[in-house]
């Protein structure tokens, strides 16, 4: 394009601009077109929903069906568990005679920790005020007794997941201790310290 041309053409939009703000549309236009604009702002959220119902309806209907599938060309897996018991006893037993022992020694077990949970639950709980020393732990309770846990302690008990590993100094902890006085957890408190 020319010079020319460019310059006629910029005169023309400038020409097109100045009618166009001389002669505006009637109102009646405007409220059509603004009209029109509402009605189709009304129907397209309705249509989006529809939109997005079928799709979700479709991804269901696919995935019930690969799911049926599957079930139907799914073969059964097997786990097993392999059970080696050593002890030292001379004679050699029958299969039977080994199967009672195992049974016996299992409800022996079972019961053994069936009566420590009950010690557990049935036992008494202090709470106490949680501060950190070099030796380890101590523990203060409302009547002013003083328990010193060992860092001995605290690792063996962190090993049977009875401790809290959350607990900073300051924290108000639950004592839980067996009918012999041994202490057999230690975790953080709801309950506040309360002394009177």
């Amino acid at each position: 394009m020319t010079d020319h041309n460019k310059q006629s053409e910029q005169s023309l939009e400038q020409l097109y601009a100045k009618r166009k703000s001389q002669n505006l549309a009637p109102l009646s236009i405007k409220k059509n077109l603004l009209l029109k604009q509402l009605e189709s702002k009304k129907t397209k959220p309705i249509l989006q929903r529809l939109v997005y119902v079928a799709v979700a309806a479709s991804t269901l209907l696919l995935f019930g069906i690969f799911s049926i599938q599957k079930m139907h060309f799914a073969t059964p897996v097997s786990h097993s568990n392999i059970l080696h018991i050593h002890s030292l006893t001379p004679e050699p037993k029958h299969i039977n005679s080994m199967r009672d022992d195992i049974n016996n020694r299992y409800a022996k077990r079972y019961q053994e920790y069936l009566s420590q949970q009950q010690t557990f639950a049935f036992h008494h709980k202090i709470l106490a005020k949680l501060e950190l020393v070099a030796s380890g732990w101590q523990l203060k309770t409302c009547d002013n007794q003083v328990m010193l846990i060992s860092n001995e302690l605290i690792a063996a008990l962190g090993q049977i997941n009875q401790l809290d590993l959350n607990l900073v100094s300051g924290d108000i902890v639950n004592i839980a201790f067996d009918s012999t006085g041994i202490i057999l957890a230690i975790e953080q408190s709801k309950d506040q310290l309360i002394c009177t």
